[in-house]
């Protein structure tokens, strides 16, 4: 990535995410080229900063910092990973010296694609649930971002939050390192039950602690039966895996029967 900044004109500018390992990498490498350098972070002081976010009926409010004037948006989503992404955005307006002002309920007009953690809420066995669907791919980043964004998520007292996740695939020799290395976020996370199909998820599933293992499924069969059985009104249930584990597939036949799009 830090090839692109050798390319950028000097006295040009360049924006970087400051929550990224690489920052002071990018940063310095940046400095050479005397770049003109905005930061924007979720959790970290910098030029555009998060403040606060408040929830109003089915949106968020946020009050973000820019430079040192504050500006409030109105969002549909809240997970961190969403988020950062709004803040690169307005840095990328601040940049181009746009009207922040002008865009403060645009970002409401965004839908999450298909497979990428949108939420629809389905009817299916029979019970009415919210299903976050992650099933366009899978790797130890997005796999790490859709687990966190669980904790996020909001359900009533007494359902449950379920995930179905799938091999992470094309990792080389060090697929069991990132496979187990999940089960260790797993475990502090809020997530009720975990499921899982595959060869390498395995891994993951023998390290969680006792209580949130589910099951092993052997086939998208056995999982559909024992989902149809445990799943109840108001639940959660993410699905997330690799492509070519075939989750994306058993993921649209859930979708097949939804009520509506969050």
């Amino acid at each position: 990535k830090s090839e692109i900044i050798n390319n950028i004109t000097y006295g040009g500018t360049i924006v970087l995410n400051k929550d990224d390992s690489f920052f002071n990498f990018f940063y310095n490498k940046a400095k050479l080229k005397k770049l003109n350098i905005i930061s924007f972070s979720f959790k970290k002081k910098a030029d555009i900063s998060i403040l606060s976010i408040k929830k109003i009926k089915n949106n968020y409010k946020l009050k973000i910092k820019v430079k040192n004037k504050i500006f409030f948006f109105i969002v549909s989503f809240s997970t961190k990973n969403y988020i950062s992404n709004v803040l690169g955005c307005i840095a990328i307006i601040f940049a181009l010296n746009l009207d922040l002002k002008k865009i403060k309920k645009k970002f409401m007009n965004f839908k999450i694609p298909s497979g990428r953690g949108d939420i629809k809420t389905v009817k299916k066995f029979k019970k009415i649930f919210r299903l976050v669907d992650e099933s366009y791919n899978a790797n130890p980043l997005s796999m790490s971002s859709a687990i966190e964004n669980m904790n996020y998520y909001q359900v009533k007292k007494k359902s449950k939050k379920l995930a179905f996740l799938g091999d992470m695939l094309e990792l080389g020799d060090k697929s069991k390192k990132f496979h187990k290395d999940l089960s260790s976020q797993i475990n502090k996370s809020d997530i009720d039950k975990i499921f899982v199909y595959g060869k390498h998820i395995k891994e993951t599933f023998k390290y969680l602690v006792k209580r949130k293992k589910g099951r092993i499924f052997n086939s998208f069969d056995e999982a559909n039966n024992h989902f149809s059985n445990i799943i109840n009104n108001n639940d959660l249930l993410m699905i997330k895996g690799s492509n070519a584990t075939g989750l994306n597939k058993f993921t649209e036949n859930i979708k097949k029967e939804k009520f509506n799009v969050i």
